[in-house]
């Protein structure tokens, strides 16, 4: 009986999340309106923002503290950098969409940068993570 509650639980859980998962793509797709754009941006950020996160825990149970450590303290200079810079392109465009597709931008291409440089993403580790 506890195993039949469980596997109904789960499959509640998995339904939920397929709904959701649905809704953001749907919403994803609709981007003709300022505020659609400004809701596609944020999910977006939201998206490049978790990749973040995930890389730094997948570089920490590497096993990988002194990168861990220099991501971290790279990452709190590049947020200060980052939206410094958004504040700069916000005032310059004079566009209220300016400044969150700039954070989305930036943080896109962090991405990509840290990807760079974490041991499970690097040419280097890639063919012995492959073994």
């Amino acid at each position: 009986m506890l195993k039949s509650r469980s596997n109904a639980l789960i499959a509640t859980v998995l339904i939920i999340f397929t709904v959701l998962a649905t809704a953001t793509r749907a919403k994803a797709a609709d981007c003709d309106s300022m505020l659609e754009i400004r809701d596609c941006l944020a999910l977006e950020l939201d998206r490049a923002e978790t990749d973040i996160a995930a890389l730094m825990r997948k570089t920490e149970q590497a096993g990988e503290t002194k990168l861990v450590r220099s991501m971290q303290s790279s990452q709190q200079a590049w947020l200060k950098f980052r939206d410094s810079q958004c504040g700069l392109e916000a005032l310059a465009d004079d566009n209220e969409l300016a400044t969150q597709s700039c954070l989305t931008r930036m943080t896109e291409e962090r991405v990509v940068s840290l990807r760079a440089v974490t041991p499970l993403t690097t040419t280097k580790n890639a063919a012995h993570n492959a073994r």
